[in-house]
C-alpha cells in the first residue's frame, strides 16, 4: 500500500498489515537507540522515505529485542540437526502458551506439527551402475518423498542439504514422464542450504497425493544429509482456529477483535526470522456506543461527557443560535475501539552471535486477544 504524503508525493509503499503493524510499534516504543532521530522525532516531520522506513523498522527491530547487531543472513548455516531442535522447541513453547490463554481466540490452540521426510538414496546410471555423492561425471540425483497427511495446510516446506563445494543445486518436482523446476540456489560457500517447496507442498496436499522431489546437484558438487521438511497441521482444525479468531458475531459494526494476517516473509530485512512466516496480528474495529465494553471508568466518563456535549449542541441548533460555519469540532472525541489485551508473538531466528544456531526470543504486545472502547 502507497501512502500519500504532503505536496502530492508517495512517502512511503508497505504491505497494509505491515504499516498497521509497524505504526503501532513506533508510537508505543518510540525511536531506536542509537538510530539517529532525536526522542522528538516526528513520522510527519521526515520528509525522506528512506528515514521513515529506517525510523520503522529500527522500531520493529528492537521490539525483537535485538539493539546490536542484527543477524548476517550471509553466513547463515543452518543444519538439519538444529533446524529440527530450533524448530521442535519452538511450537512446543507456542502450543504452550496458547494452552494457558483462556479465551476464544484460542478455544483452537496450534497444533501445527514439524514431518520430516529423509533421502531415498542416489540414482543409478541408465547403464545399473550407482553413481554416489562423489561423481564428478554427472549432477547426482537424490530423491525425496514428502508425504504429508491428506488436507494438510502448511506454513513451511523446503529442501535442506549439506553442500561440500561451490556449485549449483537444484530442486525439481517429478511425476511419471515430466518434472519442474521448484528452486535453485548457487552456492558460494560450503554449508547447508535452503530450497523452498511450500507452494508445491500445498498443492500436493490439497490433492492427497505425496510430492516426489529429485535433487540435483552439480558435477564435481558432494551433496550429503538431503531431507525435506514441513510444517503443517489438519485442514479441519486450521479453519476452526481461523474462525474462531474474531469475536464480532453477526453484528460485525460495534467494537470488536478482527483477523489481521502479517506475512514476515514480505518484510524486507526479515529474513533472519524463521518462525512464524505469517501470523494473526488481530485488529480492534467498530463503533462504541455508550457502555459498550467500556475499558475503564474513564472510558466512562468520556462517553458521558461525549453524549452531553451532543445533546446541547442539539438543543443550541434548535433554538437557530447556530450561524452558518459557527459550528465547533467537538471538545469530547467519542471513545474508540482498542485493543483491552495483548500476548507476545513467539519468534524463532537466527542467533546474531552464531549464525549456525537458531534462537527463540518472544516479541511483547504483538497479539491482539481482546477489545474494548476507550
Amino acid at each position: 500500500m502507497c501512502i500519500p504524503g504532503r505536496g502530492g508525493g508517495v512517502m512511503g509503499c508497505l504491505p497494509l498489515p505491515l504499516l498497521l503493524l509497524v505504526v503501532d510499534l513506533a508510537l508505543a516504543l518510540g525511536p531506536a537507540a542509537g538510530s539517529g532521530y532525536g526522542p522528538d522525532a516526528d513520522m510527519d516531520t521526515l520528509q525522506d522515505t528512506e528515514d521513515q522506513d529506517a525510523l520503522l523498522s529500527q522500531d520493529l527491530i528492537r521490539a525483537m529485542g535485538l539493539t546490536g547487531r542484527l543477524p548476517d543472513v550471509s553466513k547463515v548455516n543452518i543444519s538439519q540437526e538444529e533446524w529440527t531442535r530450533g524448530h521442535e522447541q519452538y511450537l512446543a513453547s507456542v502450543a504452550a502458551q496458547q494452552a494457558s490463554e483462556l479465551d476464544a481466540l484460542d478455544a483452537h490452540p496450534d497444533r501445527r506439527k514439524l514431518y520430516t521426510f529423509h533421502s531415498a538414496g542416489h540414482h543409478a546410471d541408465a547403464r545399473g551402475r550407482h553413481r554416489g555423492p562423489r561423481s564428478p561425471r554427472r549432477p547426482v540425483r537424490t530423491f525425496l518423498r514428502m508425504d504429508l497427511p491428506a488436507d494438510s495446510v502448511l506454513d513451511d516446506a523446503e529442501v535442506r542439504v549439506l553442500v561440500q563445494q561451490p556449485g549449483t543445486v537444484r530442486v525439481f518436482e517429478v511425476w511419471r514422464g515430466g518434472r519442474r523446476l521448484l528452486a535453485e540456489h548457487e552456492a558460494t560457500w560450503p554449508g547447508w542450504k535452503r530450497l523452498e517447496v511450500l507452494e508445491a507442498a500445498q498443492r500436493a496436499a490439497a490433492r492427497g497425493a505425496p510430492l516426489l522431489l529429485e535433487l540435483r546437484c552439480a558435477p564435481g558438487v558432494r551433496c550429503e544429509g538431503a531431507a525435506a521438511n514441513a510444517i503443517a497441521e489438519p485442514g479441519a482444525h486450521a479453519r476452526a482456529r481461523r474462525a474462531a479468531r474474531s469475536d464480532c458475531g453477526r453484528d460485525g459494526t460495534k467494537c470488536c477483535r478482527q483477523a489481521l494476517q502479517v506475512d514476515l516473509r514480505q518484510i524486507p530485512g526479515m529474513e533472519f526470522i524463521l518462525q512464524p512466516g505469517s501470523f494473526d496480528a488481530g485488529v480492534c474495529r467498530g463503533r462504541c456506543p455508550p457502555r459498550y465494553h467500556p475499558a475503564n471508568h474513564h472510558s466512562l466518563i468520556q462517553g458521558l461527557l461525549r453524549r452531553r456535549e451532543q445533546r446541547e449542541a442539539r438543543q443550541h441548533d434548535g433554538q437557530g443560535q447556530a450561524q452558518h460555519g459557527d459550528k465547533r469540532a467537538p471538545r469530547v472525541p467519542r471513545p474508540c475501539c482498542a485493543p483491552a489485551r495483548l500476548e507476545p508473538l513467539e519468534i524463532l531466528r537466527v542467533d546474531e552471535n552464531d549464525p549456525t544456531k537458531l534462537k527463540r526470543a518472544p516479541m511483547s504486545a504483538m497479539r491482539v486477544v481482546s477489545c474494548s472502547c476507550a
